[in-house]
């Protein structure tokens, strides 16, 4: 679990201090408090103390991302924060969140692989160029595999660079007429 955690965050309370300001980090951990206030407008927004293995780090939660995931920050379940380094002057770091996922969301998306079948006999070859262009603008975290059909024949191609977003893979029916079909499995299932 922590293995495929690790593959999309690089970030805890402690490295995230040798950051630049202006770098976006993603780090993990549990909501110990949270101090809710009001703005002058009047909106919701949050500043949280963000607990991991190495210490605690200050995030701030402003109102368009406080009212669509303060449930999930009073869920009690470890969370994923993405946002800005911000340092202060006597050294202390703040994180200025700019998204929130669940970490079991994250490690289930970690573990799915996408396999794309090619009959050869029906897709044109020519189109592989756009194909793998394609691939990679869906920027995910799912690895990606080629599978080439071709005289009964099967080829497997591993693309360790790409990976893509499951749930936009249906992209490739739009831009492609035949001989293209995907699939996407749980590695631990599978």
């Amino acid at each position: 679990y922590e293995a495929l955690i690790s593959e999309f965050t690089a970030h805890d309370t402690q490295t995230i201090r040798d950051r630049d300001t202006t770098e976006d980090v993603s780090i993990p951990g549990i909501v110990s408090t949270c101090k809710e206030i009001t703005t002058k407008r009047g909106d919701r927004m949050a500043y949280l103390s963000l607990e991991d293995t190495k210490g605690t780090v200050e995030v701030i939660v402003f109102p368009d991302l406080y009212g669509k995931t303060q449930a999930m920050i009073k869920g009690n379940k470890p969370l994923v924060f993405q946002g800005t380094v911000e340092k202060n002057e006597d050294g202390s770091v703040k994180i200025k969140a700019k998204n929130l996922l669940l970490l079991e969301d994250i490690a289930k998306e970690l573990r799915q692989r996408a396999k794309v079948t090619i009959e050869c006999d029906a897709f044109p070859l020519d189109e592989l160029k756009r194909l793998r262009d394609l691939l990679i603008s869906l920027r995910g975290n799912a690895k990606v595999s080629l599978e080439f059909l071709h005289n009964g024949e099967r080829r497997l191609l591993t693309l360790p660079q790409v990976k893509v977003d499951p749930s936009r893979l249906d992209t490739l029916y739009k831009h492609f007429a035949a001989g293209i079909r995907y699939e996407v499995t749980d590695a631990l299932l599978s």
